[in-house]
């Protein structure tokens, strides 16, 4: 108590005095103040979008970081040099029935030979152009397989036999490069196929994961083409060839060329997959 108030909250007694607050009979201490609330969890990330959490930050903080993919940009550049390859093999299969029928009718007269001639020079000059075409289409080639690689590393199949220096070295092996841009094709295929849980592959990828005949079919028979269109234009160009053999070369290219046709189409079908399969909206889809 106290002769003279002390605080805005002391109150006057009938004696006189003043007195604190806590003083009163009825007096209820103040509740104790309420703790804040905790703040609201985050939403969840996107589904296939992958969470990026610093271990060093206090609480929980996300950054939505959108999981690299094959681009279907390029993929269609790449699809599109294919259905340029394959109509330049039908462009080189006319050809060659043209030189089959011009040296077939070939009677001695001048006319006669200038269109055997004529078809004859036709196809030698699709040889050069085919290798003017070819440098491109392997550019896109490794670069696409470069980017299928990596694609398939952000679902996590864990050890992977062909790293990605396989996915562009490869290609310039003598011999092995054959063989080895082929394994890589199939591995990335199997994990793009294989068994998804919350957007990553299972660790049986290898045997859940699936291989179409359009993925090694293509490889195989641009290869067959290739050998084919090469020993029948070499047949048809010999110094000393005679008719038939030069008959059997335009014969042997036609059939390389037909075959070279449905390598690309084939191959232009395993793109369109696996860009499905490894695109950002199919590394989204989490099952």
């Amino acid at each position: 108590m106290s002769d003279v108030q002390q605080g805005p909250d002391w109150w006057l007694a009938s004696d006189g005095k003043w007195y604190p607050q806590t003083s009163k009979a009825d007096y209820r201490p103040p509740s104790p103040p309420q703790p804040p609330a905790p703040p609201s969890p985050p939403a969840p990330p996107p589904v296939g979008w992958q969470v990026q959490q610093p271990q060093d930050w206090p609480g929980y903080a996300a950054d939505f970081v959108k999981p690299a993919g094959v681009s279907t940009t390029f993929s269609g550049w790449l699809q599109a040099a294919f259905w340029l390859s394959a109509a330049f093999y039908a462009a080189l299969a006319f050809a060659s029935i043209a030189a089959v029928s011009g040296i077939g009718s070939l009677t001695g007269s001048a006319s006669q030979y200038k269109a055997w001639a004529d078809a004859n020079n036709t196809l030698y000059g699709f040889r050069v152009a085919g290798i003017y075409l070819s440098i491109p289409v392997l550019v896109l080639l490794v670069i696409w397989c470069f980017q299928t690689h990596k694609a398939a590393s952000s679902l996590e199949p864990g050890e992977r036999r062909w790293s990605r220096g396989w996915a562009i070295g490869g290609w310039f092996i003598p011999v092995a490069g054959y063989v080895i841009p082929l394994q890589v094709f199939l591995e990335t295929e199997r994990i793009a196929t294989a068994q998804r849980w919350n957007g990553r592959v299972n660790a049986d990828w290898h045997r859940t994961g699936s291989v179409e005949r359009s993925g090694w079919g293509w490889w195989c028979l641009y290869f067959l083409s290739v050998a084919l269109i090469f020993f029948g234009l070499s047949l048809s160009n010999l110094a000393n060839a005679s008719v038939e053999q030069a008959r059997a070369g335009y014969i042997v290219t036609f059939i390389g060329s037909t075959v070279g046709c449905l390598s690309c189409l084939a191959a232009i079908s395993y793109f369109r997959m696996l860009t499905e399969r490894l695109s950002p909206a199919g590394l989204a889809n989490r099952a």
